[in-house]
């Protein structure tokens, strides 16, 4: 398994949905990301 995911990714392998994860990022809460080109990806912990 990749040591990132994107929001699609998380969003099929938890139940929280792509939107909400977007809403809190937005806000400053909820998880990191990183940005990795255009694209950003949530880093999983260990």
């Amino acid at each position: 398994m990749s040591k990132y995911l994107t929001r699609k990714q998380v969003s099929e392998c938890y139940p929280i949905s792509f939107s909400h994860l977007a809403h809190m990022a937005s806000q400053g809460r909820g998880v990191r990301y990183r940005l990795i080109g255009k694209n950003r990806y949530i880093e999983l912990m260990r």
